[in-house]
């Protein structure tokens, strides 16, 4: 089957509806494509279709899906979707099980409806972080419920979701896109479209396998960094020094280097997911892997301790029903989110809630942008959640959550009163003298 060569002439299939699938809606509608989004979720489908506001938040994705509307169908019906569609981009969720190991359920059902109704010419591009060998495994299901041949009949490859929340659509624009086709003739066809979306370069690799290590590898070294600023945030606060000052000697004006500021784990969908499947695929191969599994305790420890930090405090005074203000609930504040997958004071909340009664502990929680989280209530503002606390902690680096004077929150604080700050947010923290009821702790920074 011939190519397309417009956008206008291509219908995307969209399956997986979530913080990835939506802004990839909307950045492949925007570029002229026509776009069919699936997701087995009907309630979603039908919010999604009754008033074409996205449920997820992504700046500028509302205002493309009602510039775009007639580009745009959602349905929950695998029929429809593969019938309309020119090429279908896989972006289902991929999570880890209780054991901490892939868990590949939600791909398997994915692949169980599409692959008995690929037609003679479709693409197939899957975008999910997977174990490695997926995307092959994806290819040979097709040829065995279709008869179809691949690389003649139909056509695979992989392109990994490279994108962050908070400016994902600017980024499936610009950024360059990695794909790996299970031959030559699937590679040529998925960096076509891709050059239709992006104004970036098309990163071709050898094989679908290829593509998929270098997707965990992305997550793996922004990971790596992350944990050797964490553990050099520990050192500094035993040799009694700023790890900040430290880092900004060390970056400043110095291309060879780019060193992380400490702070929490690495956190989020994918730093604390993408790691563990990277080990899960080196342990099928035999291979030992000392250096991620130490950085992987490193930052779930720059995490937990915060929790211990707490309810060290909490012991120490005997305070009974403490008030706990957490501010910054997404997993990141800036590009700013509302997802709280993998958000640190998730780990917080159910660390303490496990070591406490959780009847006897208070949370007074703030986020400039997440309004539902855990089944808990949100404040308002910063004042809100500050106010008559025990105990205050800067979980992200959200814009608004920076500069907040110190001596506003002891001003409308309780006694005795801990500060946590682990992004270095908090202003007039340096000249802030601790006092026997106020207590100041701030990551990476032995001074304070």
């Amino acid at each position: 089957m011939a190519v397309k060569k417009n956008s206008s002439e291509i219908t995307v299939g969209a399956v997986g509806l979530g913080y990835v699938g939506q802004p990839f809606v909307g950045a492949m509608a925007e570029a002229g494509f026509n776009v069919v989004g699936l997701d087995i979720d009907q309630n979603l489908i039908n919010k999604l279709s009754e008033d074409y506001e996205p449920t997820v938040y992504e700046p500028g994705l509302k205002e493309i899906f009602k510039v775009h509307q007639a580009n745009i169908s959602f349905t929950s019906n695998y029929e429809v979707m593969m019938q309309k569609s020119d090429a279908i981009f896989l972006s289902v969720g991929t999570p880890l099980n209780s054991k901490g190991e892939p868990d590949s359920k939600s791909i398997e059902a994915c692949v169980s409806e599409i692959a008995p109704r690929v037609k003679n010419g479709q693409l197939i591009i899957l975008r999910s972080t997977v174990v490695p060998g997926t995307t092959r495994w994806l290819a040979d299901q097709i040829q065995k419920r279709t008869g179809l041949q691949p690389g003649t009949d139909f056509f695979v490859a992989f392109s990994p979701e490279r994108t962050v929340s908070g400016n994902a659509v600017q980024e499936l624009k610009t950024l360059p896109a990695i794909v790996g086709g299970m031959d030559v003739e699937s590679t040529k066809r998925s960096v076509h479209i891709m050059k239709l979306l992006s104004k970036s370069i098309v990163i071709t690799t050898s094989s679908p396998e290829i593509a998929e290590v270098a997707k965990l590898v992305d997550n793996m070294y922004r990971t790596l960094n992350i944990g050797f600023a964490n553990e050099l945030g520990l050192i500094a606060e035993g040799a009694g020094i700023d790890a900040y000052e430290v880092v900004s000697a060390v970056n400043k004006s110095y291309e060879r280097t780019s060193v992380f500021r400490p702070a929490l784990g690495a956190e989020g969908p994918c730093l604390s997911k993408d790691p563990l499947i990277l080990r899960h695929f080196a342990q099928t191969k035999g291979v030992e892997t000392k250096i991620l599994d130490a950085v992987v305790d490193v930052n779930k420890n720059a995490t937990d301790r915060i929790a211990l930090e707490i309810i060290g405090f909490i012991e120490k005074h005997k305070i009974n029903n403490p008030i706990i203000s957490l501010l910054g609930l997404a997993f990141k504040g800036s590009p700013e989110t509302d997802d709280v997958r993998g958000s640190p004071a998730i780990a917080v909340i159910e660390a303490i809630q496990n070591y406490f009664d959780s009847t006897k502990v208070t949370f007074q929680l703030f986020d400039p942008i997440v309004t539902n989280f855990q089944g808990l209530n949100t404040e308002i503002n910063v004042d809100d959640s500050i106010r008559d606390a025990n105990i205050v902690v800067v979980m992200n680096d959200h814009k608004l959550l920076r500069n907040i004077p110190i001596g506003h929150i002891t001003q409308i604080s309780k006694r005795p009163l801990l500060v946590i700050d682990a992004w270095h947010s908090i202003k007039g923290l340096d000249s802030f003298e601790k006092s026997e009821n106020i207590e100041v702790f701030r990551v990476g920074d032995g001074q304070k």
